[in-house]
């Protein structure tokens, strides 16, 4: 079926980070796919429960603004490797 989609869950270099295990991980693709279906580049894109920071990675490759929220702190550390090097990133914990 032709509207049928599959998304993996995890990249290998998050498994390379050691990024600790979460229980509901957003697959890239899939982030990406709804992120570019419901925005345009420059659009801000909210995330409240962002656990590893998919959604805001996948933002960041598409030009899009992003803001996130994560409870769990060990998901925020441990996430932040990714934006390390972003223009503006500043992690506030």
């Amino acid at each position: 079926h032709r509207d049928l989609h599959s998304f993996p869950t995890r990249r290998s270099s998050d498994l390379a980070q050691g990024l600790p295990m979460h229980g509901a991980t957003m697959p890239a693709k899939l982030a990406r796919f709804l992120i570019e279906f419901l925005t345009v580049k420059g659009d801000l894109v909210v995330d409240t429960c962002s656990g590893w920071a998919t959604t805001a990675m996948e933002a960041e490759l598409t030009g899009r603004r992003w803001i996130v929220a994560e409870k769990m702190l060990q998901y925020v550390q441990g996430s932040a490797y990714r934006f390390r090097d972003a223009p503006g990133f500043v992690p506030v914990l």
